[in-house]
């Protein structure tokens, strides 16, 4: 599996109050240790997250849309796609784009304007 390293920038509480999360859930984001494990068969992937609050899974295909479940407990819907050894997800109010750099994974995130970056190691 893999765990949060680092967290870059961390942003305030009014960046992330307007992306619609919740004041408690900002304040356990900056303490909460969160790990995710990724399985993948051919071009669908399984992305289980693991955090003190609850834990949820994710089965996605690379090139379809998929409804995928938030941290929140929201659904929504994705599209995936794969470029240059990144997997690219576009939902309505949100993207983010993963890859794997010297043996971490980097998540970039942008959610109404604001964009964070986690940094997750292996463990």
């Amino acid at each position: 599996g893999l765990e949060v390293q680092e967290t870059e920038p961390f942003l305030s509480g009014e960046e992330w109050k307007s992306t619609g999360v919740e004041e408690e859930k900002i304040a356990k984001a900056k303490t909460e240790k969160q790990s995710v494990e990724i399985t993948s068969s051919g071009d669908t992937f399984t992305i289980t997250v693991h955090n003190p609050a609850k834990t949820f899974s994710n089965t996605i295909t690379v090139g379809q849309e998929n409804e995928i479940e938030l941290a929140n407990g929201q659904k929504a819907k994705g599209m995936i796609t794969a470029e240059g050894g990144k997997l690219i997800t576009k939902m309505a109010k949100m993207s983010r784009t993963s890859e794997v750099v010297g043996g971490k994974l980097i998540d970039i995130s942008e959610c109404e304007g604001v964009t964070y970056k986690r940094i997750f190691k292996k463990m």
